[in-house]
C-alpha cells in the first residue's frame, strides 16, 4: 500500500470521477468513467459501480486497475495504480449512499453555475436519472503517477 499524497488525494476528492480501466484475463483492456468516493491519506480508494457489466467482470478475472482523474482546465491530474477488491452487500453500499448523493449534488451544483456563468455544456442534470450504486470497488493504491510534465511542474513552484 502507497501513501498517498496530500494534494493527489485532495485532487481526487474534488474530482467527483475519474476513469477507471481494468483487463480481462486475455489482457484486453476496457475503460469507463465511474463515480469517486473517497481517497483516504493511507493509500485505499472507494469507487461507485453502479452497472454490473465489464468492469465487474474484468475484475473477477484481473484485479489490477489504474484510475486516472484530471482537470483539463487546470492541467493537472493524477494516475492511481492498485489491486482491487469488490465489496459487495447492502449494508456496505448503503454506507455510501449519502457520499454518493452528495457527489451528485455537487457535481449537479457546478454545472448550474457554470451554466448561469455562460459557460457551455448541457442544461440539463443527467445524473439525477443515474441509479445507485450496485456494489463498491476498493483498491489498495501501490503507485500515484503525477501527469504534469516535470518543465511545466518544475515551473509552478
Amino acid at each position: 500500500m502507497k501513501t498517498i499524497p496530500e494534494e493527489a488525494r485532495q485532487f481526487f476528492e474534488e474530482a467527483g470521477f475519474g476513469v477507471i480501466s481494468t483487463a480481462d484475463k486475455e489482457g484486453r483492456v476496457h475503460s469507463s468513467v465511474k463515480g469517486m468516493l473517497h481517497c483516504d491519506a493511507e493509500g485505499v480508494i472507494y469507487i461507485a459501480d453502479l452497472y454490473r457489466q465489464r468492469t465487474l467482470r474484468n475484475l473477477k478475472e484481473n484485479p489490477y486497475v489504474s484510475i486516472a482523474v484530471v482537470d483539463e482546465h487546470r492541467f493537472k491530474g493524477y494516475v492511481f495504480e492498485g489491486s482491487a477488491q469488490i465489496i459487495e452487500g447492502k449494508e456496505a453500499v448503503a454506507a455510501c449512499i449519502d457520499t454518493w448523493h452528495e457527489a451528485l449534488a455537487r457535481r449537479m451544483a457546478t454545472r448550474v453555475i457554470r451554466n448561469v456563468r455562460g459557460g457551455t455544456g448541457r442544461g440539463d442534470q443527467p445524473e439525477a436519472r443515474l441509479p445507485d450504486p450496485e456494489y463498491l470497488i476498493k483498491v489498495t493504491v501501490e503507485k500515484v503517477i503525477d501527469l504534469v510534465p516535470k518543465e511545466i511542474r518544475s515551473s509552478d513552484t
